[in-house]
């Protein structure tokens, strides 16, 4: 598995996150975020583990250790999922979207939280990653679904559960205006 292209994409993916994310770090700051992102991946270790690893080598603030994690890590695996997804469409002509899954916890942004148990293009979910900071400190996912007869294929006890988690998180939110 380690050998593998999707596997190795990642890696590649996780090393160039890095260098384009981290605006105002030393380019051996930078180096060193890659080399922890690439193990963390491979190792398969959460943010938690590589914000603890990115403050122990870099010698930062646990907050900002958590953010680089955070961003960078899911950041990676995320960029990997429309790649992977691009290529399966690409090769087998499997048309698929993305599925929006929001962690839904009392700091996730709005624009993020409604975006839960919707179906997105690739383009779109790059688009949103490229604005208004979206990418930074962003604990959502995001899943492939295949598009059959022009509607995303999804069980309806999963997308009834996933609109009764959203509702839920914003009746909370409501709550705490």
């Amino acid at each position: 598995m380690l050998t593998s292209k999707p596997f190795i994409t990642r890696l590649s993916i996780a090393e160039s996150a890095s260098w384009t994310s981290w605006k105002g770090l030393a380019e051996k700051a930078k180096g060193e975020i890659a080399n922890i992102l690439k193990d963390s991946i491979i190792r398969g270790v959460s943010t938690r583990d590589a914000a603890r690893l990115v403050k122990e080598r870099l010698d930062v603030s646990r907050s900002d250790a958590r953010r680089i994690a955070q961003t960078s890590l899911l950041g990676a695996y995320r960029e990997a999922r429309i790649k992977e997804a691009e290529r399966a469409d690409e090769k087998y002509g499997i048309r698929t979207e993305m599925l929006w899954t929001s962690a839904l916890l009392p700091t996730t942004r709005v624009t993020h939280g409604v975006r839960h148990s919707n179906t997105y293009t690739r383009s779109e979910v790059e688009e949103f990653y490229s604005k208004d900071g979206n990418r930074f400190f962003c604990y959502c996912s995001i899943t492939e679904v295949l598009i059959q007869d022009g509607k995303p294929v999804i069980s309806k006890a999963a997308k009834n559960k996933m609109e009764k988690e959203k509702k839920q998180w914003q009746k909370s939110r409501e709550e705490v205006k």
